[in-house]
């Protein structure tokens, strides 16, 4: 990472610190916050892998990629987009879900204070019957699309 992020990165947790949003404010200096991208099938489209990942690289933050159990290996695309992210300083790791999926983002966002967005695919899926509210989350949610080149927030 050059000295021009280290400093901009700086002066953002400096921003923060000074509202008050101390942990914030260190996250963003230790590199412990994260982003947690959550797929509802067992695909893994890459536009929301690549909204994700620059996020992680905005935000400073390490990436979380939640998936469901038995869902198919990692595409070679998926695996080669996560293999540059690390090679450029940043962290991820794919982490499995238990039970419905929507329930395990609320409850991963509740233990796990360091993610401080939420991307998923789409809404569709995630409301309808699941038991689980977004509004719920601590956190902002972000919508990517399959399609979508932009990521929109919630």
């Amino acid at each position: 990472m050059g000295l021009g992020k280290n400093l901009e990165d700086v002066l953002a947790a400096m921003t923060f610190a000074e509202v008050g949003e101390f942990d914030t404010a260190r996250q963003m200096v230790d590199g412990s916050r994260r982003v947690l991208l959550a797929l509802h099938d067992d695909q893994l489209p890459t536009g929301p892998l690549r909204c994700a990942a620059n996020l992680c690289r905005r935000t400073n933050a390490g990436l979380d990629l939640l998936r469901i159990p038995g869902a198919r290996p990692l595409p070679d695309e998926v695996q080669e987009s996560l293999d540059q992210l690390r090679r450029e300083g940043v962290p991820w790791r794919v982490l499995r879900a238990a039970g419905e999926l929507g329930r395990a983002v609320l409850q991963h966002v509740a233990t796990q204070r360091s993610v401080h967005l939420v991307v998923i695919d789409s809404l569709e899926g995630w409301q309808s019957g699941r038991g689980h509210s977004w509004q719920q989350l601590d956190c902002p949610l972000v919508v990517a699309g399959v399609g979508n080149t932009d990521c929109k927030s919630m």
